[in-house]
């Protein structure tokens, strides 16, 4: 019995090369299928609309079903360990945690429509009392929360650079989703928003929020990045293989994710150039080290309460 189960899961994606894993239960194992988990910070059924002919476009190149799973942001680590996914499309800091706690391996980074770069976005009531990142001096924003580069780091690191930090000079609403906090911060109960670069212009082509509604703090010029921004910019999503997954399927994986051009119908759906090959850390080391951000925050532990620098995002 267990040789007639080895073989039939062993012919499902052959040309993808699964093996099933000695030490855990793969996803595909279980349903036949590959699960490309896909975190986002907007609501599930946009993300699912907008990524689902992207695992048709993987079904058809790698010859076998590839599932698309949306993943809210509060959520990624339970499906990790789960085991739920094989394959995960993580933000910045998610994709540190995966690599250096999970053992997660990077194969790609996402280039959008605007390039492999993105950036943090502070946005504030149109006509409002405030006009500089200093006027958020003991006011509150809301934000996602630490697991958000775009949605919350990247601000923190360009007013921490101001004098600012969260939980002392101004505080921290949550959010669930981007375009809860847009409405959060609509309300009145906040003074800005921390959403990532492409949502005002989203929400705006949707309909959903009216461009003479919002305003920019600290807005940045730059010809190369048409899209609205505060912070400096930073590469996009990776893409990571969950370390259950074998060697050959992590290979073929990668290559159907590089073929992708821009001109394929999956692409233009999902709004995104396609894939490179992944961009250095480097940059995003620089944000979260200093912050103290997991998986950065094992330093100094015996002191964190007693430093600035540490207490950042307590």
């Amino acid at each position: 019995m267990k040789d007639r189960r080895s073989f039939i899961l062993n012919s499902l994606c052959a040309a993808s090369g699964m093996i099933l894993s000695t030490f855990g239960k793969n996803t595909w194992a279980q349903n036949n299928v590959v699960r490309f988990g896909i975190t986002s910070q907007r609501p599930a059924t946009i993300t699912k609309e907008r990524w689902t002919e992207i695992g048709s476009y993987l079904s058809s190149n790698m010859n076998c079903k590839v599932e698309i799973v949306p993943i809210p942001i509060a959520h990624v680590y339970q499906h990790i360990a789960e085991n739920s996914v094989d394959f995960v499309l993580a933000n910045p800091n998610e994709t540190m945690l995966l690599k250096y706690k999970q053992h997660a391996k990077i194969l790609a980074s996402l280039n959008g429509q605007h390039g492999p770069l993105f950036g943090g976005v502070i946005v504030v009531r149109k006509g409002g009392e405030i006009k500089k990142i200093e006027d958020l001096n003991q006011k509150a924003v809301v934000a996602l929360g630490q697991q958000s580069a775009g949605g919350y780091l990247f601000q923190v690191h360009l007013m921490a650079e101001k004098g600012l930090y969260p939980h002392r000079q101004y505080g921290v609403v949550m959010a669930d989703t981007q375009d809860e906090a847009l409405h959060i911060l609509k309300s009145g109960k906040v003074s800005a928003a921390f959403i990532r670069s492409g949502v005002l212009e989203s929400m705006t082509i949707e309909g959903n929020i009216q461009p003479d509604e919002y305003a920019v703090l600290a807005e940045r010029k730059d010809t190369t990045f048409p899209l609205q921004h505060s912070t400096e910019l930073y590469p996009e999503h990776y893409v990571l293989a969950l370390p259950h997954v074998s060697k050959e399927l992590e290979g073929n994986f990668k290559n159907a994710l590089l073929k992708l051009s821009p001109s394929d119908v999956a692409a233009q759906k999902a709004n995104i150039k396609g894939f490179i090959e992944p961009l250095s850390i480097a940059s995003l080391e620089n944000v979260m080290k200093p912050l103290k951000v997991a998986p950065f925050d094992q330093q100094n532990q015996a002191s964190k309460k007693q430093t600035a620098s540490t207490i950042l995002l307590d």
